[in-house]
């Protein structure tokens, strides 16, 4: 039978098939052998074949194939890591305060979305919190790029609501910054839901890592809200450059008038792009962020030569 995984801990995977839950853990090596840092995760479509012991148990067999997949870098296993897959949307969770409202992170959340055709939106939490006008400006931009911006405060209430609609149907995942208030959106949006809360630490206004594994809640109107791991950086080194700046939707207009083809935009003369920046028509700091994902990624290659990875649509 078919199910949807809602969450994994050490290899023990919780999957709703049939209208039942399953305690599964996967039967064979060929799932094992993957390349991936982990190779099931939330939102997995999954064959499994229950235990004729114990009906509350079940093998996974196969994992079907995904239609999309959001994924980081895992520097210490120097592999690809699935945080949630099958998605139809992706809500970047960051916040004013304490943690700081970050937009290079925005940037990188936004990139790993876009890089497997997954709609992006943010959510600006915490707006109970004054702010200055460089924040302003920097959500202004990505309100001019298309980006819908929700701004929301756990504590008044404000704002949920249009989060709650844009969330109403098929699969969210909630991706953000340690202490941005992600899992208190979540408790908000779904009835029940009981995702663990975590404190920041004010001394280097980062958040602590609470939510240890990517989970799904699932809600009355049939739609789920995926909640991840909390990050402080996001490194999305497994993506090739070419990737990287299709994500930046200013860029691409501007990049066919680039001399040469593949451009990275970097130091090859006559750059479209180089050009936009120069006439203030792409924000500096947008250009500066996708420099800085090129540079890491050029240093990861340092660290391992495994072939990177094109996502297909």
């Amino acid at each position: 039978m078919t199910g949807v995984v809602l969450y994994g801990i050490n290899n023990i995977f919780s999957v709703r098939a049939e209208g039942r839950i399953f305690e599964c853990r996967i039967k064979g090596k060929k799932l094992r052998d993957r390349d991936d840092y982990n190779v099931i995760t939330a939102g997995d479509h999954v064959e499994i074949q229950a235990d004729m012991n114990d009906p509350r148990k079940a093998s996974i067999l196969a994992v079907s194939a995904r239609q999309n997949a959001l994924m980081r870098w895992n520097k210490k296993r120097l592999s690809r890591q699935i945080v949630a897959a099958n998605l139809d949307r992706v809500l970047c969770v960051a916040s004013l305060g304490v943690p700081p409202f970050r937009p290079r992170f925005v940037d990188r959340v936004i990139v790993a979305a876009e890089s497997e055709a997954i709609p992006c939106s943010i959510v600006v939490n915490k707006v109970d919190v004054a702010t200055g006008d460089d924040v302003k400006q920097r959500i202004r931009v990505y309100r001019e790029l298309g980006y819908a911006v929700f701004e929301t405060s756990c504590l008044t209430g404000e704002g949920i609501d249009h989060v709650r609609d844009s969330t109403a149907t098929g699969v969210t995942a909630m991706f953000g910054q340690s202490g941005a208030g992600k899992s208190s959106l979540i408790r908000l949006l779904v009835a029940g839901a009981e995702p663990r809360i975590g404190e920041v630490s004010e001394k280097y206004e980062r958040g602590r890592h609470t939510t240890n594994v990517s989970a799904m809640w699932e809600r009355d109107d049939g739609s789920c809200v995926i909640d991840t791991p909390g990050v402080r950086e996001l490194d999305i080194s497994h993506l090739e450059p070419s990737v990287v700046g299709a994500a930046f939707r200013e860029f691409l207009a501007p990049a066919t008038r680039c001399e040469f083809s593949p451009c990275t935009h970097r130091h090859e003369p006559e750059c479209g792009v180089r050009d936009a920046v120069a006439r203030g028509e792409i924000h500096p700091d947008r250009y500066e962020s996708y420099l800085r994902i090129l540079v890491e990624r050029e240093e990861s290659q340092g660290l391992s030569r495994r072939t990177q990875w094109t996502p297909t649509r």
